[in-house]
């Protein structure tokens, strides 16, 4: 493998390293052999291309999709019921307001913490199993107080503060890294598989947490949060190890820091100057009543554990179905009308 890539070169030579030139995203757009992307032809390049790499490249795309499933695992045992957890600690409406809404906020901190780290280190890979670790911690220590019956909303917040940094920390290096390792020619239908593999462990994480809180907590008492908490860690340490074990390239540290705002006031930037404001603006507008949907599901409706896991497990079955058609569309009439559709449709979400 090592021999492999130094034919290819260090990453930012041969335009596959995410640290300096190229994002690490799964892309719809993706050209194989100077054509647009499709599903059909880019599962056969994808076979051509992974028979071509070398056996420790092979195995690390293996155990990447059999890793991200164990991640949607741990979500959906994890951070979809902390907001439950708070409404059954009897916490005040400002309270559960705040548990869904400022780990998202400090969680954003966590990719900014994770660059400063990533300027001085020589390799990746540690760096994202250690914050996956901390995320183990983290659900570990719920599980604790929760089955010993000391979890205060205080205690779960700080608690869920610490597992969105350490997350969307771990997300940040892992992209760079795994940038680097997905061939270009098959980054899309290689994500859009791994993806559909997400989608379906979350969805089997959601309904057996609803499942174990609809038999295990008819009252107050904790001890099915406990489980479901503990079922999450095991998962994300299972996580962890299999990122220990996949190969990473040679990192050649990231690139120079004063090359976005010259793209951005270049031509090539015009696009990017467009388009962000309009995200921003439009994840702000989503972000004002998105963090409200369960307590109101849990407190206003008072849905039981089972009724709240059907409905969040239903977003996650819907989304599996209809992502190969927004691919498709996105492949058809272009990326800007796809998103337009969207932003109107959620829009007229009442």
């Amino acid at each position: 493998a090592k021999g492999f890539w130094a034919r290819r070169g260090s990453g930012h030579e041969g335009g596959l390293s995410a640290a300096r030139t190229r994002s690490p995203l799964p892309t719809m757009a993706v050209p194989i052999d100077g054509q647009p992307f499709s599903f059909a032809r880019s599962a056969d390049t994808m076979r051509a291309v992974s028979a071509r790499l070398p056996s420790p490249l092979r195995r690390t795309l293996r155990l990447s999709t059999v890793e991200g499933a164990l991640c949607a695992a741990m979500v959906g045992l994890g951070e979809i019921w902390f907001v439950p957890d708070a409404v059954r600690l009897g916490a005040v409406p400002a309270s559960v307001v705040l548990l869904a809404v400022l780990p998202v906020f400090v969680g954003s901190m966590g990719p900014l913490f994770m660059l400063a780290l990533l300027r001085r280190a020589r390799a990746r890979r540690p760096l994202v199993v250690g914050a996956a670790l901390v995320q183990v911690v983290a659900l570990a220590a719920l599980s604790a107080l929760d089955g010993l019956r000391l979890t205060t909303p205080a205690a779960l917040l700080a608690l869920s503060c610490v597992y969105q940094v350490s997350g969307q920390a771990a997300g940040t290096a892992w992209s760079s890294w795994m940038g680097e390792v997905v061939p270009t020619s098959v980054r899309g239908h290689y994500f859009a598989r791994r993806t559909r593999f997400i989608h379906g462990t979350t969805f089997l994480g959601l309904l057996l947490g609803g499942l174990l809180l609809h038999r295990m907590e008819l009252g107050d008492g904790g001890a099915g949060f406990a489980l479901v908490f503990a079922l999450g860690a095991l998962f994300r340490l299972v996580s962890a190890a299999m990122l220990m074990r996949s190969f990473e390239p040679p990192f050649a540290g990231l690139g120079d820091n004063d090359r976005l705002l010259p793209f951005l006031r270049s031509t090539e930037g015009a696009l990017a100057r467009r388009l962000l404001p309009l995200a921003a603006g439009f994840l702000l507008a989503v972000s004002i009543a998105s963090p409200l949907f369960a307590p109101y599901m849990l407190r206003v409706i008072e849905l039981d554990y089972l009724q709240y896991m059907a409905s969040s497990a239903s977003v996650v079955v819907v989304k599996t179905a209809l992502l190969p058609r927004w691919g498709q569309a996105v492949d058809r009439f272009g990326a800007k009308a796809v998103y337009g559709l969207a932003a109107l449709l959620i829009a007229l979400i009442p």
